[in-house]
C-alpha cells in the first residue's frame, strides 16, 4: 500500500469514526429524553393509580353508608361500575402498554448505543494500525 493510499484510508476511517461519534451523541440524547419522559410518565401513572385507589376507597365508604340509606346503594353501584367498567379497564391496559413500549424503545436505544461504541472502537483500532503502517514505511 502506498503512503497516499494509507493516508486516504486514515481519512476515510476518521470520517467514519466522526460520523459514528455524532450518531452516538444523538442516541445518548434520545435515551436521556426517553428516560426523562419515562420518569414523568411513571409519576403520572402513579397519580392515576392513586386516584383510582382513592375512588375505590370512596366507593367502599359509600357502600358502608348505603346500608343505612337506600339511595346510597344506587350511587355505590354506579361508582363501582365506573371503577370496574370497560372504560377504566381499557385505560389501565393502555397505561401498561405504553410502559412496555417505553421499555422496548429503551432497550433498542441501549443496543444501538453499544453498536456505535463498538464501531468507534473498531475504527480507532484501524486508524492506529494504519498510522503504525505509515510510520514503518517512514523507517
Amino acid at each position: 500500500m502506498s503512503r497516499a493510499s494509507i493516508r486516504r484510508e486514515i481519512r476515510r476511517y476518521e470520517k467514519l469514526k466522526s460520523e459514528s461519534e455524532d450518531r452516538l451523541r444523538e442516541l445518548e440524547e434520545q435515551l436521556e429524553h426517553l428516560l426523562d419522559f419515562r420518569s414523568r410518565y411513571n409519576a403520572g401513572k402513579q397519580e392515576f393509580n392513586d386516584n383510582l385507589s382513592n375512588r375505590k376507597k370512596r366507593a367502599d365508604s359509600v357502600r358502608e353508608m348505603s346500608e343505612q340509606v337506600k339511595c346510597g346503594q344506587v350511587y355505590y353501584e354506579r361508582m363501582n361500575d365506573d371503577l370496574t367498567g370497560e372504560k377504566n379497564v381499557k385505560a389501565m391496559h393502555y397505561v401498561e402498554r405504553v410502559s412496555e413500549r417505553i421499555e422496548s424503545v429503551k432497550k433498542l436505544l441501549e443496543y444501538e448505543i453499544e453498536q456505535e461504541k463498538l464501531k468507534i472502537h473498531n475504527y480507532s483500532e484501524r486508524i492506529e494500525e494504519l498510522y503504525r503502517r505509515l510510520s514503518r514505511e517512514d523507517d
